[in-house]
This record gives structure tokens, C-alpha cells and sequence, in this order.
């Protein structure tokens, strides 16, 4: 497997559909190093700080919604008719929440993370149930509740986004939701797909496939296979076998076979120019084996929204997919090769990708949530250098789904590490822990990428969905 730090260049899991080369050339670390210098001593939001994990054992003790609460974020311009649509669901959530359920409204003119907390009578790292629910369903776009806003609230809530661009699609995701949370009939195989290629001489992929797909599947060490511990059943369409076509036909499955529980993805997701044609309805697509490596991407070798047909069925799906913009793209590219250079404009305005929209809004019945990555995804952050794979959080999170808990709680980790690692690079470029030696370009640019990479995992759909082991076959 080719090593992503070989001649100190980085490389991230995207391709530019519309040439097929790397969305972003290999990075040399230099680079990147000078761009955390730069980011990190004017920090653009405000900081979060360390938090403690939460303890695996009292998980279930916080799945409970009638003690820690439920809330709905609304952005302001919202139309009266989107809060109609997801009526069902806010009903449900406030049956189960009670006393504890809440609805709020977030201005982007006015609202920051601390002053929206501060407007609601708490504080970070003063979280009160009773004022702001610890789980949150936030309902508008990034340009409307910005990414940021997301990543801070996560460190210590557990926070959902649903955005879609009808009522009708808002609807029908908050119908998936209770009717599946409502039936008697089994809905699902109690099975988890795996699903990514391995193209030779990619390091993007050879990484993903041998040290995070691999060893979730299959064990690793004295770890066992995640499904293995929870008695699922497991696919694999790994390497050779992660092909769109087996990855189409995971979602389309004919009625003599139920569909599986949960989807885990990892590939590259597909960039594309903020103004072609491709760029909204494809970026962040998945790209499969089919794809000839720098080749234009065709149809016939990417999975986007669009080719989830009619008669898919992913009703009560739980989906994690690993890739370059797999769950939105942010309006700026923050990575200059040159200091004097102004950020890229990498889209008109911030949005979520289409794939995930179309899973939770499909009309058979939609997924319940989708766990993806905003902007790049870094795949060095799995292996970081000179250690082994870092497939805990993975682990963790897929655990967490696999029990029935909360989706909401399934990011805890990654959120724990984007905090820890932030206060981190702060006091190590300040200087204030007065012990530690300067960090090199090596290690600064390796801490950096892991909190940027971190940062960007987000759930999409409601935190407080679940699986329902009872009723999986």
C-alpha cells in the first residue's frame, strides 16, 4: 500500500469529475503547516473547549428524550409551510420528550454559536436540558444555519440538519421517521454493508479500503468485527467487489429480500467546478471501481442522487459514508497555496450534497440518517504517521448505531477529538503550556488536517432516530 506521507506529500479522498484527477494534488506538508500557522492564530469562530468523553456506559441512560429533552432549530426564513410538513415528527418527539421539548429559531444576521446559546440562558460548557434540549434537529441550510454553528453545538449536544428543497421532501422524511419508529413488521435485514473500491497506486483509496474498511468488516488484532459483537450480519464489497453497481444494488433490492440496516462507505467523492452543470446534483457523489483513474467520471462509475431510482428501498437506513463532500460543501475553500492568495470560491453559497437528500426524502420511504463529511476528507487522518490505523471512532460510532441507541450520539467521538485537538494547536502555537517543544511541520500539519477532518463529520436527519433491533430480521 502506498504510504499517503511518502515524500512528504498529503493526500485527500477527492476527484475532480469533470478531468479525473485529484481534486487536490498531493499536499507537501510545508504547506500545509503554513496554513494552520495561518488559520489557527486568527481563529475565525470561536474556539471550542476540551470536553470529557462521554462514558460508553451511560449511553443508553441518555437515549432517553423525556430526560434529555428534544428541540427543533428553525432558520428564521424557514416558510410556514416546510414547519407544517415536519409536524409528524415534532408531535412524535414532543410525546416523547415532554416537559423537555423545545422550538427555536436561528437568525444568521444576529446569531453566533455563543450569542444563540447566551439568548437561551446557557453557556458552552454549561449545558442545561431544561433550557436548550441536548438533542437538537436543526431545519434550514448552511447558508441559513452556517456549518460552524453545527460543529461547535455537537461538542456537547447531539445535533441533527434536514434540508431539502420542497415541503413535500421535508414531509416525507418526517413520515419515514415515525412510521418507522410506529411499525410492527420487520423493515430491515439485521445486516451492515461495507462498500468501498481500491484503485492500485491511489493512496486515498488503498488506504480506505485495507486500513478502515478492512478492519471494521473483519476484525483487527483483538478487536472483532464490529457486527460480529452485535450479531449482524455482514456484506462486504471491498477492493475489487466496491463497484456502483454493487453499491446500487445494496439500495435495490427486490421484495424477496429485505434491505440492509446500515450502509458504510469509504471512497473518493467526486469535485466538481462550482459552475458546471454536474456541480450541484454530483459533488460529493461516490465514486466506485468502475472508474479509470484520471479519466473524465462517467455515469456509469459514480453513485450521485439521482441514480437512487423510484423503486429503491432504504426506508429505516442508517448510512456513514467516508468521502470528500459526502455530506455538504462549504462556499470557500480555505486552502491557498500562497499566502497572498483570497479563499477560493468553491460554490455560491454552502449546501448539503444530493445523495444523502435523496436517501432521507425518498419517496418509498426514506433513510433515517446519513453521517457524512463536509468539505475534504483528509485519508491520512485514519492513519496518522508513524502510527497504526485509527479506526476507533468508526468503531464506536458504528456500535452505537448497530445497538439501537440515538444516531446523535453516533459523532460523540468525533466531536470529543475536534475539540481536544483545536485546544490543543492553540496552546502548543501560543506557547502557553511551557513544556512542550515547538510542534514541527510534520506534526502540526498531521494535528491540524485530524481536527479539520474531525470537525467535518456531520449528521444529517433527526439525532434522536434509531434502529429498532426488534424489528430487524
Amino acid at each position: 500500500m502506498t504510504d499517503v506521507w511518502m515524500n512528504d506529500l498529503v493526500a485527500c479522498n477527492g476527484i475532480d469529475g469533470a478531468t479525473g484527477s485529484y481534486a487536490l494534488d498531493p499536499v507537501p506538508l510545508s504547506l500545509l503547516a503554513d496554513q494552520a500557522r495561518r488559520h489557527l492564530k486568527i481563529p475565525e469562530t470561536p474556539q471550542p473547549e476540551p470536553t470529557r468523553g462521554i462514558d460508553f456506559n451511560v449511553m443508553p441512560a441518555m437515549s432517553d428524550l423525556s430526560e434529555m429533552g428534544w428541540g427543533v432549530v428553525f432558520a428564521r426564513d424557514v416558510p410556514a409551510p416546510v414547519r407544517a410538513a415536519l409536524r409528524p415528527l415534532l408531535a412524535q418527539r414532543e410525546t416523547q420528550a415532554g416537559r423537555l421539548f423545545r422550538t427555536f429559531e436561528f437568525d444568521a444576521a444576529s446569531d453566533t454559536f455563543q450569542t444563540w446559546l447566551a439568548r437561551h440562558g446557557v453557556a458552552p460548557g454549561a449545558r442545561d436540558e431544561t433550557r436548550v434540549p441536548f438533542y437538537l434537529l436543526l431545519v434550514g441550510s448552511p447558508a441559513a444555519i452556517p456549518f460552524e454553528f453545527q460543529y461547535l453545538l455537537d461538542i456537547e449536544y447531539a445535533v441533527g440538519r434536514v434540508a431539502f428543497d420542497t415541503a413535500a421532501e421535508y414531509e416525507a422524511y418526517a413520515r419515514a421517521v415515525v412510521d418507522y419508529e410506529r411499525a410492527q413488521a420487520r423493515l430491515a435485514e439485521r445486516e451492515v454493508v461495507y462498500w468501498g473500491p481500491r484503485h492500485e497506486g491511489d493512496s486515498a483509496t488503498e488506504l480506505s479500503a485495507d486500513c478502515l474498511l478492512a478492519p471494521l468488516a473483519n476484525g483487527d488484532g483483538a478487536a472483532r468485527p464490529v457486527a460480529e459483537t452485535r450479531r449482524f450480519r455482514t456484506t462486504r464489497h471491498i477492493a475489487a467487489d466496491g463497484t456502483r453497481q454493487n453499491l446500487v444494488e445494496a439500495l435495490h433490492r427486490d421484495r424477496q429480500r429485505l434491505p440492509p440496516a446500515v450502509l458504510f462507505t469509504a471512497s473518493h467523492g467526486l469535485s466538481w467546478p462550482k459552475h458546471h452543470a454536474r456541480h450541484a446534483p454530483e459533488q460529493g457523489a461516490l465514486l466506485g471501481q468502475e472508474w479509470e483513474r484520471f479519466t473524465p467520471v462517467g455515469p456509469e462509475a459514480r453513485l450521485a442522487g439521482a441514480d437512487l431510482g423510484g423503486d429503491a428501498r432504504v426506508h429505516g437506513l442508517v448510512v456513514f459514508s467516508f468521502a470528500c463532500y459526502s455530506a455538504g460543501t462549504p462556499a470557500l475553500d480555505n486552502f491557498r497555496r500562497h499566502r497572498a492568495d483570497p479563499p477560493a470560491t468553491i460554490a455560491d453559497r454552502p449546501f448539503l450534497s444530493a445523495l444523502p437528500r435523496r436517501l432521507l426524502a425518498h419517496p418509498n420511504g426514506g433513510a433515517l440518517a446519513v453521517i457524512g463529511h463536509v468539505d475534504r476528507a483528509w485519508g491520512f487522518s485514519i492513519r496518522p504517521p508513524g502510527t497504526v490505523a485509527r479506526v476507533q471512532p468508526f468503531r464506536t460510532s458504528l456500535n452505537l448505531i448497530m445497538l439501537g441507541l440515538p444516531v446523535g450520539l453516533a459523532t460523540t467521538d468525533f466531536s470529543q477529538r475536534y475539540a481536544t485537538l483545536s485546544a490543543n494547536l492553540l496552546t502548543s502555537l501560543d506557547g502557553l503550556d511551557g513544556y512542550r517543544r515547538p510542534m514541527t511541520d510534520r506534526e502540526l500539519a498531521a494535528a491540524w488536517i485530524e481536527r479539520n477532518d474531525a470537525q467535518s463529520y456531520v449528521l444529517l436527519g433527526d439525532p434522536a432516530a434509531r434502529l429498532r433491533p426488534e424489528v430487524l430480521a
